[in-house]
Formats: C-alpha cells, sequence, structure tokens
C-alpha cells in the first residue's frame, strides 16, 4: 500500500507453470489530479514485488508484445538453480519505498538476504483492476446530456485514462476494452441516480479493468482495441522441445477480452461495478515428452563415456 486507502495490492499464482498477476489499486481522487494519479501508477507498478518465481521451467520463447517490429525485445530474467530451489514455497509480497533502476529495468530485484524478488513485468499475464479515478474532462451537464441521449462518443474522447494511456503515460503495454457502458461514477448511494450533491461531480468510468500477456491474441467484438499485434508462426502440435504449442504460434501466455460489462442494478456504492472476462490461452508443458527427452539427452551422455577397450 502507499497512505490512507489509496495505494495497491497484487497476488500471484501459478497456472500451468506460467505467472498470473493480479493488481487492484485505488489512485489518487478529484478531477483535475490526473499528474498524482500517474505518479501512484508509477510507484506501484516500480515498487510493487514477490520475493520469489512461482516456476522453475525452462527458458521458454520470449515473444514481442509490442507492435513496432524495431523495437528490442529484451529477455526475461532467469534465475539459477539454485536460487530457484532454495526460494520460499509461499510467495510473499512487499511494498518498496525505492528501487534500484538497473534492477527495475530486469525486473529482478534481491533483498537484503539476498533472496531475488520479481515484479509485475515478470509476470506472463497481468490483469490490472480497480478505482483509478481518472475522469471525463467535459461538465456535469455535457456528460448527462450525453448518457441521456445514449451518445458516449464525446465521453471517450475525453477520457483522461484514455488520453494518457495514449501518450505511453501510464499502463504501458497493457489493452482495454472500449466501456460501451454508460460512466459508473458517482451516484446517489442507492440509486442508479448521477451525484445530485452540490459538487455534482462529474460522472466517469472510474472503475477500469486493463490486462496484457507475453503475446496478446487479437481482439474480437465491438469495441475492444486491437493495437497489440497477431499470434502468427507454428501449426498446432508438438514440437521437439516438449512442448504443446497452441494453434496459431508460438504463444507463452495469451489474453483475449470476450466481454467488458458494468452492473448497473448494484445500489450499495456510489460506483457501478465494472467486471470484464479473458479468454486465456497458456502454453503448457508436456512433461512426459520433456521427460523422455531428458533420458534420452542422459543416454547420449553416458555413451559418449563410455571406452572402447578394445582398441
Amino acid at each position: 500500500g502507499l497512505a490512507g486507502n489509496k495505494g495497491g495490492v497484487a497476488i500471484q499464482f501459478s497456472l500451468f507453470r506460467r505467472m498470473i498477476c493480479v493488481v487492484c489499486s485505488h489512485f489518487a481522487a478529484h478531477q483535475n489530479a490526473v499528474a498524482r494519479r500517474n505518479a501512484d501508477y508509477e510507484q506501484i507498478s516500480s515498487c510493487l514485488r514477490f520475493s520469489a518465481p512461482l516456476t522453475n521451467s525452462p527458458p521458454l520463447p520470449w515473444v514481442r508484445s509490442s507492435p513496432s517490429p524495431s523495437a528490442p525485445v529484451p529477455p526475461p530474467p532467469h534465475l539459477s538453480s539454485s536460487d530457484l530451489h532454495n526460494s520460499a514455497s509461499e510467495p510473499k509480497l512487499s511494498a518498496l519505498s525505492s528501487a534500484d533502476p538497473a534492477q527495475l529495468k530486469t525486473g529482478v530485484k534481491l533483498t537484503e538476504a539476498g533472496s531475488p524478488q520479481h515484479g509485475l513485468e515478470s509476470a506472463d499475464v497481468l490483469v490490472w483492476l480497480g478505482d483509478f479515478n481518472y475522469r471525463i474532462d467535459l461538465s456535469y451537464d455535457q456528460v448527462k446530456g450525453a448518457v441521456s441521449a445514449g451518445c458516449l462518443d464525446p465521453l471517450w474522447h475525453a477520457d483522461q485514462l484514455r488520453k494518457e494511456h495514449s501518450k505511453q503515460a501510464v499502463f504501458r503495454g497493457m489493452t482495454e476494452g472500449r466501456p460501451d457502458f454508460p460512466p459508473t461514477y458517482k451516484f446517489d448511494k442507492g440509486t442508479s441516480l448521477y451525484d445530485s450533491s452540490e459538487k455534482r461531480r462529474v460522472p466517469s468510468w472510474t472503475d477500469r479493468v486493463l490486462f496484457r500477456s507475453r503475446l496478446p491474441a487479437p481482439a474480437t467484438g465491438a469495441g475492444v482495441n486491437e493495437s497489440l499485434g497477431e499470434c502468427g508462426g507454428r501449426s498446432s502440435g508438438e514440437d521437439e522441445t516438449g512442448l504443446d504449442w497452441a494453434q496459431g504460434g508460438e504463444v507463452v501466455a495469451s489474453a483475449q477480452l470476450q466481454s467488458y460489462q458494468s452492473c448497473p442494478s448494484v445500489l450499495a456504492s456510489d460506483h457501478k461495478p465494472v467486471r470484464a472476462l479473458l479468454h486465456l490461452r497458456l502454453l503448457k508443458e508436456n512433461a512426459a515428452c520433456r521427460r523422455q527427452l531428458h533420458l534420452r539427452a542422459e543416454d547420449v551422455a553416458r555413451r559418449s563415456k563410455l571406452i572402447d577397450i578394445g582398441q
């Protein structure tokens, strides 16, 4: 966390030996606090650290998640087998007040005890959700009028998060479905009426869900961003690395947005909850095939050490 009720918390788990991370955050409030919200993102993304990796699987293909073919893609950090086997069985999360920039670039940080720590950039799939508090840069009456008319385009173009994201100021490398539901904040509690108090806060999409994966799948569905690349390459089946290759490409992990909705019937809060349904494709290790390859390698090594005493 950071302070008060603003900050972030994350959970990391392993699924088919792929690292999945989910972050929930609450950024700074108020209409004009864009810079503070951006700073909250930077601090959380750089300071959240997990004390140990959840998989000791061998290096897998590192696939570009950037649409630019010329942009360099660094390899993922790899740890020695001793580091992996000496790590604690339960991953622990620490929010650090500062971090060495060189270590942040690699996604690996060492604690005072020398144990490895991994950041959000090491996850195969990252889902980041919460009350980010980005507002719509229009007046209260303009937003209410557009919602009443069923015209959300002007609101989307005035959305602060969309503008900051397009400048790569926040949530770099992540994507979001375009909201096709009315702004989810702020309501008179217990109703579906926008803020009728003296403050008349501008209705906004404060509650959002963004995500990224090693190789984003082509997005489908109305309003979904399609800017992060396509799968391509290998056909379905196994290869000699002992891995089951997903159809359509060498996919380490792929997330595809299926739906992005609000829950207008919920009246317990001055927010309307938002939910996203993601379809994940994960590269699953073929344990039997890898075991055969290991035995084959051991046999070759053993035979190479045999001495022909007859010569």
